[in-house]
């Protein structure tokens, strides 16, 4: 079994981040490690990208092939499931954009760049990947970046998130869903 998480109080970048690896791994669980922001709540609310979640006592008793970290530089934040990657040393997979990496475990392979958001890392992954994405796809990644980039005002906002933007575009990202 193969798990997709992220921090806490997820947001719309990290979710960007989970439905590009859903895309790469179609057959994993997301993990939601505790509450959404509210803006992810009402995203989920509207029930256009079905999820399979899975919860933590689900974790606990399934064989844990690999688990994908997205948007997350402070594991520890994971809590009991951070507990579990570290006592069953389960192989690990981080994607993340925060200048600082903390308590990385040294088995875990780190995709991390200093861009404004994570989804721009996947969009670039799933480009060198050549997989086919669908306009609500690239609609949900598009949404992340926006978001943590601040419409693009951010200070790190990158030419590499414009690019992944405009390719997302391209793939019918829907600018109205993005506003609404």
């Amino acid at each position: 079994m193969k798990i997709i998480t992220t921090h806490p109080n997820a947001d719309l970048d990290s979710f960007g981040g989970i439905v590009a690896l859903r895309i790469l791994y179609p057959e994993s669980f997301i993990f939601f490690p505790g509450a959404q922001e509210m803006a992810l709540k009402n995203l989920l609310s509207l029930n256009l990208y079905k999820i399979e979640e899975i919860t933590l006592k689900e974790i606990e008793k399934n064989d844990i092939e690999k688990i994908f970290i997205v948007d997350l530089e402070d594991l520890e934040r994971l809590g009991k499931l951070y507990d579990l990657i570290v006592s069953k040393k389960i192989p690990l997979e981080i994607y993340d954009h925060h200048p600082e990496e903390k308590n990385y475990p040294p088995w875990a392979k780190v995709f991390r760049k200093n861009y404004g958001s994570v989804s721009t890392i996947l969009t670039e992954i799933l480009v060198e990947e050549g997989k086919e994405i669908s306009p609500l796809e690239a609609s949900l990644i598009l949404l992340g970046i926006y978001e943590d980039t601040g419409s693009f005002h951010f200070k790190e906002t990158t030419e590499n998130d414009f690019k992944a933007a405009a390719f997302l575009l391209s793939k019918g990202a829907n600018i109205n869903l993005i506003h609404r």
